[in-house]
């Protein structure tokens, strides 16, 4: 009995022996090298010593590649020769060693050790430069500007271009971020993913450019129409899209000065304010009249400020323009079918109601040795006036019938002459005005109204 108690005992002895000796053994083996599963910087150094691990990461570094993926040109890469890139572990390998616990090595069966050596890979910065710089992806033969999305006017309305993506690289960004995968040892690196490309200010989803596709679209759907004989005007989309200014951060706007302008070539077709005119006098010569104050005449800025209203609302409207003074009609003969005519070299006038001849006689019109003369265009009878006094500086004149045309002449009786016509007016003519027999000034009285044109030439 006692014999088979010594022999367990020994055996066990044995044993314990045994299990001292191998643990003993392995954690002396593991004195200098790295357990099961240890990762450093991501490369397997299980059971390998400090100067095989050394070696092992010195061999991945001197073949490490760095993909450069982007959009419209092929990947490139840039390798540990091109930039001189190599590792300086400077004890940092025994310093991880050292904190690994020799006695703890049989926990290394149960889990994997992932360990990070940081600030031992170098690379001279300079190589590093210059192989950026010679990346085909900042070729400018290979670069696609970026371009907003904008909006232009074609087929009658306003649309949205789409933007241009683009490829041109932020230089300074890349820089960066090859240098922090170069650093990690990254494997590759997305430049589009990384964010690194210029994008367009604008895209065609960006509210900015939907709203002012939409205030753009209201103003191009205005249409102002000005009826005239033979020949509208007519201010449509394609004319009020050149008046319509998008900024570049889309801020829509009028252009005013281009609707002055538009203003202005509408005076252009419908004043008639000192403008010539050719005129068919009653003796049958035609004669050109070129001074005055008859005529139409738009009020550029009432005309305006409707404009720029109505394109603002998006107004379809058929109007008269605005003026600040009017005539009998549209087209050559604006003076109408009612007006007074006078002739300073026949010294006859004739006044004419809707085309009929109302009344004709013998006038005196200004002296010309004293240079009065009655000046001579078409004007707009001002005001009419019954039983006036007029006076000057050497006279004093009550008459029946006071008609002015041009400031403070205008067409009279004159109950003091006994005479008219002839050449009383070459040495005996009036102080500027029209002196007329008393029935001839009562009928014209009494058939003119204010705004009429009284027509006078040689």
């Amino acid at each position: 009995m006692s014999s088979i108690r010594n022999k367990g005992l020994k055996a066990a002895g044995i044993a314990l022996v045994v299990l001292l000796l191998a643990y003993f053994g392995i954690r002396y083996y593991f004195t200098d090298r790295y357990y099961y599963g240890t990762h450093i910087n991501g490369i397997d150094v299980s059971f390998k010593t400090l100067a095989e691990s050394e070696a092992l990461l010195k061999s991945e570094i001197e073949n490490y590649v760095l993909e450069i993926k982007g959009i419209d040109v092929a990947s490139e890469t840039i390798t540990a020769a091109d930039v001189g890139l190599e590792l300086k572990s400077e004890n940092k390998l025994l310093e991880l060693k050292a904190d690994q616990n020799a006695s703890s090595w049989f926990l290394s069966l149960f889990s994997a050790q992932h360990l990070n050596l940081n600030d031992v890979v170098v690379y001279d910065d300079a190589k590093l430069s210059n192989r950026i710089a010679d990346l085909e992806c900042l070729d400018p033969g290979n670069v696609i500007e970026p371009k907003s999305a904008y909006i232009e006017f074609e087929g009658g309305a306003f649309k949205i271009v789409p933007e241009v993506t683009g490829n041109r690289l932020d230089e300074d960004k890349l820089r960066e971020a090859i240098k922090e995968a170069v650093n990690s040892e990254a494997g590759s690196i997305d430049l589009d993913e990384k964010g690194l490309y210029d994008k367009p200010a604008y895209t065609s989803e960006s509210p900015e450019v939907k709203a002012a596709l939409e205030v753009a679209g209201k103003y191009a759907s205005t249409s102002i129409t000005y009826e005239r004989s033979g020949e509208d005007i007519v201010a449509d989309a394609a004319l009020i899209s050149q008046w319509v200014n998008i900024d570049e951060n889309f801020k829509v706007s009028i252009d005013e000065a281009k609707v002055s302008q538009f203003v202005d070539e509408l005076a252009g077709k419908y004043n008639t304010y000192k403008t010539p005119r050719s005129f068919k006098t009653s003796l049958g010569t035609t004669v050109t009249i070129s001074r005055g104050d008859y005529g139409w005449r738009i009020n550029s800025q009432a005309e305006k400020d409707v404009i720029l209203k109505a394109v603002a609302d998006g107004q379809k409207i058929v109007r008269e323009p605005d003026y600040l003074q009017k005539a009998a009609s549209h087209g050559a003969a604006d003076y109408g079918s009612t007006y007074l005519e006078i002739s300073l070299s026949a010294q006859h006038a004739w006044f004419y109601k809707n085309g009929v001849l109302i009344a004709h006689g013998d006038v005196v019109t200004g002296d010309v040795e004293n240079g009065t003369t009655t000046p001579t265009g078409i004007y707009r009878l001002k005001y009419k006036d019954k039983d006036a006094t007029l006076r000057g500086e050497d006279y004093e004149s009550d008459v029946a019938y006071w008609m002015p045309f041009n400031g403070d002449v205008g067409f009279h009786d004159a109950s003091w002459r006994s005479k008219f016509g002839g050449d009383i007016y070459l040495t005996n003519g009036s102080h500027g005005c029209v002196n007329a027999p008393y029935s001839l000034a009562q009928a014209v009285f009494n058939n003119i109204s204010a705004g009429n044109a009284v027509i006078v030439y040689r």
